[in-house]
């Protein structure tokens, strides 16, 4: 079985990263899309998160509909913090030859790894598949020269979609700005855009990121 891993805090889980998902597995080059819950991302350390539990629920609930999308909950059994590679070495000794792993990443993902800003960044560049959401940051890809060789190689496959111009950062503004203001209607629009209404009222039904951003 090929299977993408799609790694992230999904807090929350935004139509944007089903449209990255969905957009992978249209080149029929995987079977399956994981999406693998990071607990804390080594990027974003001094982030308050939601708990683990409520993020991997939204991610269930996000994915329902797809019979070959599926959350994973790996990383909430491995040790802080979460480095990509790592993970992927206990999903090879836990699956072996049963599976053949892939990542899917947006573009801002992708520059950072090529800028070795990841652990072990040569080891996964050159050991594994990789799915490339061009997403809105055509910019950094003007802007960086050592971008354009890599991401041609065969092994890294560029995706063209429509622009996702999402950010769980910016829900999680909307959201706290809507519960501040009495006038919740054009709010409650932008919502419809951005994510799955059951994820919504999750949100809701949970009070998630009333206080934070």
């Amino acid at each position: 079985m090929k299977v993408g891993l799609f790694f992230g805090t999904f807090d929350p889980i935004h139509n944007g990263h089903v449209t990255i998902a969905e957009t992978a597995i249209s080149t029929n080059l995987i079977d399956q899309v994981w999406f693998v819950v990071t607990p804390q991302s080594p990027f974003k350390k001094n982030s308050i998160l939601s708990s683990k539990e409520h993020r991997l629920k939204m991610v269930d609930i996000a994915i329902q509909r797809y019979s070959n999308f599926f959350s994973s909950n790996v990383e909430f059994e491995l040790e802080n913090p979460q480095y990509t590679f790592k993970t992927l070495s206990f999903l090879e000794s836990k699956f072996k030859d049963k599976h053949e792993f892939s990542l899917v990443m947006g573009l801002d993902n992708y520059i950072s790894l090529v800028k070795k800003e990841w652990h072990h960044s040569d080891y996964l560049l050159n050991k594994y598949h990789m799915f490339i959401y061009e997403r809105h940051m055509e910019t950094h890809l003007k802007d960086d020269v050592h971008l354009p060789r890599v991401v041609l190689n065969n092994r890294h496959v560029k995706l063209k979609g429509p622009s996702v111009n999402i950010s769980s950062s910016r829900i999680r503004e909307l959201l706290k700005s809507r519960n501040n203001n009495q006038n919740q209607s054009s709010y409650n629009e932008q919502f419809d855009l951005f994510l799955h209404n059951r994820v919504f009222e999750y949100i809701e039904n949970n009070a998630l990121y009333l206080n934070r951003k």
